[in-house]
Formats: structure tokens, C-alpha cells, sequence
């Protein structure tokens, strides 16, 4: 139906973007599409690493508050550059190790200029609770405490490992 069209339809500037339910999963909540051949060539990034443009975002994304712009492109998220081939995936499996409420490097180019934001993913009321739960554990290394922990996932070992990191080793 809009090829049909007799006038190039006009976008609404009223519209926003639906917000993403969120699953537990940290998400960057920014629409990306990934840059290829010249202008990646002109980021000058080197071999083998990729890019993506910010195309839009969801409303109330950690992405758009905590400044991101429609434009920017993103180079590497906590010092981990994105591939080439599949930028999009390297930034997915980086999100799936973000512990919520601990800060989070976003490389980007703006403008042209190379910038760095940091973005930290507000906590659930279930982070709140494993935390207290690792806090807990990290004084009485309780045997059935830990393996809730360890059965909370990757992003639960991160956490201790991030508050104790010889506590972590035999997680």
C-alpha cells in the first residue's frame, strides 16, 4: 500500500516508540542498524571491528536517559568491540553479562568525535533481593544460599565476583 502512494508518507512527530516490556534481561532499548563498507571504513576503526548507528529509541530506554542520540555510533560497549560481521550479536551477548545498578562503558562517535557514556541499568526488585542474598552469603558461605546463587545465573556470579573476587573463584 506505500508504494502506491502518490506522496512520500510524512512521519508523525507526534509518535513514540512503544516501550519494551521488560524481560530481565538488560536491554540497550535503542534501534541500531549496523554501518557498512565506507562509512565503516571511514570510522578508521581497524580489521574485524564492526559499528552501528542509533536509528531511534523506546521510550524510557536506558539508552535515550542517559543521553544517547539518534545518530551516534556505537563502537564497543565495556571495552569489548563489536565484530564486523555481526555487531549486533557482540552487543547482545555483552548485555546478557550486565549486572543491574553497577556502571557500564558505551563507546561511541558523535559528531565525528569519539566519546565514551556510561550507562547503568536501574535494579529490579529481584536484583535487590539477589544482592542482598550474595551480601548475605559472602559472610556466612552457606552452602544452600550459594546454590541459589549459582542457579540465578551468569549475571549473579558476576555480582559476587565483582564484590569479592577470591569469593567467586569456587562459584
Amino acid at each position: 500500500d506505500i508504494a502506491d502512494l502518490t506522496e512520500t508518507p510524512k512521519r508523525d512527530p507526534a509518535y513514540r516508540r512503544p516501550r519494551n516490556p521488560d524481560t530481565g534481561t538488560p536491554r540497550l532499548g535503542a534501534y541500531l542498524e549496523s554501518v557498512e563498507g565506507d562509512a565503516l571504513k571511514a570510522l578508521a576503526l581497524g580489521d574485524g571491528r564492526g559499528a552501528m548507528s542509533v536509528t531511534g529509541f523506546a521510550e524510557g530506554s536506558v539508552a535515550k536517559t542517559h543521553g544517547l542520540r539518534e545518530s551516534d555510533i556505537l563502537v564497543a560497549f565495556n571495552n569489548q568491540n563489536f565484530d564486523s560481521v555481526q555487531p549486533r550479536e557482540t552487543l547482545v551477548a555483552a548485555l546478557a553479562k550486565v549486572v543491574r545498578g553497577e556502571p557500564y562503558s558505551l563507546d561511541l562517535f558523535r559528531d565525528g568525535k569519539a566519546q565514551t557514556v556510561q550507562l547503568t541499568w536501574p535494579m529490579t526488585e529481584a536484583d535487590t533481593k539477589l544482592k542482598g542474598m550474595i551480601t548475605e552469603w559472602l559472610k556466612t558461605k552457606d552452602p544452600a544460599t550459594e546454590r541459589q546463587i549459582v542457579d540465578a545465573g551468569e549475571a549473579a556470579e558476576l555480582r559476587v565476583g565483582r564484590l569479592d573476587p577470591e569469593a567467586a573463584k569456587p562459584l
